[in-house]
């Protein structure tokens, strides 16, 4: 039988969100007033989450585990808002945080597909963003099997060219061009649908000193990065970081160019 429910809130009805929390498919249709919201220029949800949305996702679970059905989650932000995150845009980024928190429901990673949209006419109130954030149900029979993604190909192809970032001790923000943004997006979405994958954070530097620093600078760098992804909305459990400290240099140090390539940190896929 369909799971046909509508949660509302007499005093959420006056303030709209661009998109409803609405999940419709043959074997479900729920739909609450409400959604999550986000401050402008800002990709983490605001808390609490409204009550309406936490009795909608126990006919989430319900529904994603019957065949092949997963959920793809499309976030929202307007052109005027800053990103300031990790990933392509800011609609990606508060998608990745919506889906957080679904996998802390317990929702399996491997079932949410994310995607981020730049578009105008959001609903706000004052300095909130109201619902910027849709919702799509995909659906396949048990007996139509998935199309297989040849995940060892995709890992070789991000390993072969991996994402290494140079920045300066005291800093409190990477800089990252459009290329290492989309980078980290297909790094998340590789470990979010294979098995035990976690990102492999690599600290290294230049060989000026004693090697014992070194090693403990290497990893500086390194659980910097990795605590720069958390914050970012990838969650700890799937990062490693370590050093390699003066190990396997890119350049010669011999010159102040090719040390300064040495300073680096490097993240892969295991």
């Amino acid at each position: 039988m369909k799971d046909s429910t509508i949660a509302t809130d007499p005093k959420s009805v006056a303030l709209r969100p661009t998109y409803p929390f609405a999940l419709k498919g043959s074997s479900i249709d729920f739909s609450s007033q409400n959604n999550f919201n986000f401050l402008k220029s800002d990709f983490k949800k605001l808390q609490p989450v409204n009550d309406s949305i936490t009795l909608g996702i126990a006919s989430l679970k319900a529904f994603l585990e019957k065949g092949n059905n997963t959920l793809k989650i499309t976030g929202f932000a307007t052109k005027d808002e800053i990103n300031a995150s990790i990933f392509p845009n800011l609609g990606h980024a508060r998608a990745n945080d919506v889906k957080n928190y679904f996998i802390a429901q317990g929702i399996p990673s491997s079932k949410i597909d994310i995607d981020g949209v730049i578009t105008e006419g959001l609903a706000t109130n004052n300095e909130t963003v109201l619902g910027p954030i849709s919702y799509n149900l995909i659906e396949k029979n048990i007996s139509e099997p998935a199309p297989e993604t040849d995940w060892k190909a995709v890992k070789e192809g991000l390993n072969t060219n991996p994402l290494t970032l140079y920045f300066n001790t005291g800093q409190t923000q990477i800089d990252l061009t459009e290329s290492d943004r989309q980078k980290i997006a297909d790094m998340i979405h590789y470990i979010d649908h294979v098995e035990n994958a976690k990102l492999i954070v690599v600290g290294y530097t230049d060989n000026v000193g004693n090697r014992e620093t070194n090693i403990h600078l290497g990893q500086q760098r390194a659980d910097f990065a990795k605590n720069y992804l958390i914050q970012n909305g990838v969650t700890s459990d799937k990062i490693n970081s370590s050093s390699k400290g003066p190990d396997d240099p890119l350049m010669s140090n011999a010159t102040k160019e090719g040390q300064a390539k040495n300073r680096r940190t490097v993240i892969k896929i295991n």
